[in-house]
């Protein structure tokens, strides 16, 4: 009873006029979606009541996935938007820092060439 065409009635077992499920995530905008799904979570959960079911779709979550970034969000699912720290931010912030401790003003930010 495997198939989605299951019928008890049938006198023939010819496996090739069954129609299996494919069970996925079918949330088009889920991190997990399955394209070649034809039935979602909610099928899975009401024909296996006893199972985790494994087709749950998860949210995507768009944002800097490195952990080495200024962005870093753990959370994230897909990478997107990460911003570093290059020579020149660094420079920037060393000089506004001693700046702060003694009183002066920093270099201006448009002093500097940087890319982020």
């Amino acid at each position: 009873s495997a198939a989605a065409n299951y019928d008890s009635a049938a006198n023939v077992g010819d496996l090739s006029a069954c129609t299996f499920k494919k069970y996925g995530c079918t949330n088009s905008t889920a991190f997990n979606y399955v394209s070649w799904a034809t039935h979602g979570p909610d099928e899975f959960s009401a024909d296996y009541p006893l199972l985790t079911n494994p087709h749950t779709c998860v949210p995507t979550v768009v944002g800097c996935m490195s952990s080495l970034a200024l962005n870093y969000d753990s959370a994230s699912n897909v990478n997107e938007g990460c911003l570093y720290f290059n020579e020149d931010l660094e420079e920037l912030l060393a000089s506004l820092a001693a700046a702060a401790a003694d009183g002066r003003r920093g270099r201006r930010l448009a002093d500097l060439d940087y890319d982020y």
